[in-house]
């Protein structure tokens, strides 16, 4: 549900033409898997679910 929450969240922004602060889109797609990394890496620590992060692999 997470990855498929930041994608389309990602999709909508596109869609809208968003502009995105003035920062590239190289830097948006970095963030946003620093982002997701972190909440993987959080959730399997938390719930000690070592499948969870497999999904962002």
């Amino acid at each position: 549900m997470s990855v498929a929450a930041i994608a389309d969240i990602s999709y909508y922004l596109t869609y809208i033409e968003w502009d995105g602060f003035g920062i590239s889109s190289v830097a948006w797609t970095i963030l946003l898997l620093i982002a997701a990394t972190i909440l993987a890496f959080v959730f399997a620590g938390k719930n000690r679910d070592w499948c969870y992060p497999l999904v962002f692999v």
